[in-house]
């Protein structure tokens, strides 16, 4: 029996196991490493990780979008948006569901039109 995880359970389970891997190798006071700072940077990667993975998730879930390509990249709450469509409908489509996404504050859309074989 096959059983299919939620991409965006895995996505977040990734960020998590990645988040932990940037932990400060030791509490040197003269090294000037500020744990609070460090501690709100990891929590924004982790979050910027999150909202990245609902983005997914919601692409994926929607058939008019499920079967693009789309690169998905989140910097605290923008969201880039890179990739092919087959027409202005579905890049619109696409933004329009980044930007429904919970913590996303600005869309950036970088997707264009595929041109069709043949044509300069």
């Amino acid at each position: 029996m096959t059983s299919k995880i939620p991409v965006w359970l895995l996505c977040a389970s990734l960020a998590f196991g990645l988040a932990a891997c940037n932990k400060p190798s030791g509490n040197n006071a003269s090294d000037g490493a500020n744990p609070s700072s460090d501690k709100s940077t990891v929590t924004a990667k982790m979050d910027d990780a999150g909202i990245t993975a609902k983005v997914k998730s919601a692409l994926i879930a929607d058939s008019d979008v499920k079967g693009l390509q789309i690169n998905v990249d989140t910097s605290n709450g923008v969201v880039t948006l890179k990739g092919e469509a087959e027409n202005q409908a579905q890049i619109d489509k696409a933004v329009a569901i980044a930007q429904k996404t919970d913590g996303v504050s600005n869309v950036v859309n970088q997707l264009t039109i595929k041109k069709l074989e043949g044509t300069p």
